[in-house]
């Protein structure tokens, strides 16, 4: 699995970062992009993300952590494959994983941080790899959603009619719950510009993540200690989601993040930031 720089630039706040791949299990390249000092910590984003989805909590976190953070399959830098199945993405993130462990101090734990879509794929990858120490994952959005091939045949309709941007709005909207004023003030930074990127992957996720049936039986022997983190302001199906992840491992307690929902790392990256620290035990 070689991994080379593609190019060194900065974009996140003032730290210079460099950005290499890895060959997933099916021989697709994996781009992540890796920042700061000490033990690593693989961040893996959600759907209609992109890596750069961590700039607001990034820099405080790579205090404390080597960052190794994904860029998941059909964006960016990172290729992607013909057809798509979720449990490719399991393996992505496992490579990215055995990579850091590689390039880490041989007692420094590997700690593996999902959000949303990419939480159902770290949760997964722990089953794909041994190299993991330690696991957050916040909402990982397991529950039942009505209708998801008409949710996903509907992100299609309007991207391919109105365009990228109408859909992503829609996406933002109707599936994470964001007012139309969030989303206009979103709309123009790189960030933006990266969602639109995206979008084109959000109809297969919307599916895969309902067909995707999760088996809690399948996690009684995982012993890697979790913490599934549950924003205060969500709504009772993430909290039956996260609640049932928890419930599925061996040594896992949910932690609630006040006043948040599901995209506390923008709405309020300070205490995002907070809780991760306090789960992998690095908080002041």
């Amino acid at each position: 699995m070689g991994a080379f720089a593609t190019h060194t630039y900065m974009v996140i706040d003032d730290l210079r970062t460099s950005v290499f791949t890895v060959t997933s299990a099916d021989g697709t390249a994996i781009a992540y992009e890796r920042i700061g000092d000490g033990p690593p910590l693989v961040l893996v984003h959600g759907t209609a993300g992109h890596r750069i989805d961590w700039r607001a909590v990034a820099p405080a976190l790579a205090e404390s952590f080597t960052l190794y953070v994904v860029e998941r399959r059909g964006r960016g830098e990172s290729g992607d494959a013909e057809g798509y199945d979720i449990e490719r993405e399991y393996a992505d993130v496992a490579a990215v994983v055995e990579r850091a462990a590689a390039e880490a101090d041989p007692d420094a734990p590997v700690s593996l941080l999902g959000h949303s879509y990419g939480a159902i794929c770290a949760l997964h990858a722990v089953r794909e790899t041994d190299a993991v120490d330690r696991l957050v994952l916040y909402e990982p959005p397991l529950g039942d959603v009505p209708e998801p091939d008409g949710a996903a045949a509907d992100i299609e309709r309007l991207r391919r009619e109105d365009g990228p941007d109408a859909a992503t709005a829609a996406f933002l909207r109707d599936a994470v719950g964001l007012s139309d004023v969030v989303i206009d003030s979103m709309r123009g930074d790189e960030l933006w510009r990266a969602r639109l990127d995206a979008i084109s992957t959000v109809p297969r996720e919307i599916r895969a993540t309902q067909t995707d049936r999760f088996d809690p039986a399948a996690f009684a022997d995982v012993a890697v200690p979790t913490t599934p983190l549950l924003g205060g302001d969500s709504p009772p199906a993430m909290r039956r989601a996260v609640a049932s992840v928890a419930d599925a491992l061996p040594d896992a307690a949910v932690v609630t993040v006040e006043g948040c929902a599901h995209m506390a790392m923008h709405a309020d990256p300070e205490q995002f930031v907070a809780a991760v620290l306090d789960a992998l035990d690095e908080s002041d």
